[in-house]
């Protein structure tokens, strides 16, 4: 049996600030709705990570935080992601490390 999907695919915002590819996305937990709306995580070939959070006045997304560019980890990271309760963000590195930072906080 044959089936089809349909889906449709609309540009939400464009990343401006990383200089190579974008390997990994990640949008924060669902602990604070707010912040869960606004805030995504993204990881680059480029060796760093960025966390964004929508900016309403500009209406688009602002770095609000750069992390990276560790010594053994030469060619970037491949993924990222939030800990369950959003206080932590880990680096997949292209080499195989886990690459682990706490949040202090991040302002919307």
């Amino acid at each position: 049996d044959e089936f089809s999907i349909n889906v449709n695919v609309e540009l939400y915002s464009i990343l401006l600030g990383h200089e190579e590819a974008i390997y990994g996305l990640c949008w924060y937990p669902n602990t604070d709705l707010k912040k869960a709306a606004t805030t995504i995580l993204s990881a680059s070939m480029d060796k760093s990570m960025v966390l964004w959070t929508f900016d309403d006045n500009q209406k688009m997304y602002i770095d609000k935080a750069r992390v990276g560019e560790v010594g053994g980890n030469t060619l970037g990271f491949y993924g990222c992601t939030f800990s369950p309760c959003g206080s932590y963000i880990l680096g997949h590195g292209y080499e195989g490390a886990l690459h682990l930072w706490k949040i202090e906080e991040i302002d919307n």
